[in-house]
């Protein structure tokens, strides 16, 4: 058996210069990506006021609230409105919660204002944010998914 090498491949940029261009674009200003997360984000909303949502579209709701903190806390975009944030994903919670225990997805009527106005801060934040912030926003809220860090919604 050959010992294994603890040499660690690394990617090859032919052009740097394109890389970095390309991490300093908003996101808004993408064809598909921005208008993809805007409409995204707002049909999982409209399938919980509808009534018959899926986990998935929870799980939206829930992975936007806290991108959308990561972007107002860690980035600075929108961190007048941190206390509006939490408050988002407070009703977000308890909307989970109450599903998940066999109840429907439902919100209160506060909570649903204060979720759209956070989506409506979370579209104004991608108009702000570039590749770079919104790259560095998925990975932290993927890291805090992995490693169990978040609250747990039980029923």
């Amino acid at each position: 058996m050959r010992k294994r090498t603890k040499r660690k491949v690394v990617p090859v940029r032919i052009d740097t210069m394109a890389f970095v261009k390309a991490g300093l674009v908003k996101v808004a200003d993408l064809p598909k990506t921005g208008t993809f997360l805007q409409l995204m984000t707002y049909e999982s909303l409209d399938e919980v006021v509808k009534g018959n949502p899926s986990n998935d579209h929870v799980d939206d709701l829930i992975t936007v609230a806290n991108m959308c903190e990561h972007l107002a806390y860690k980035h600075k975009i929108g961190d007048e409105y941190m206390e509006l944030i939490n408050q988002a994903q407070d009703d977000i919670y308890e909307m989970a919660t109450k599903g998940v225990s066999g109840k429907a997805f439902r919100f209160t009527g506060a909570g649903l204002e204060n979720v759209r106005a956070m989506l409506e801060l979370y579209s104004e934040q991608l108009k702000m944010a570039n590749v770079k912030q919104m790259e560095e926003t998925i990975d932290s809220v993927q890291q805090v998914y992995q490693h169990k860090r978040g609250r747990v919604i039980k029923p």
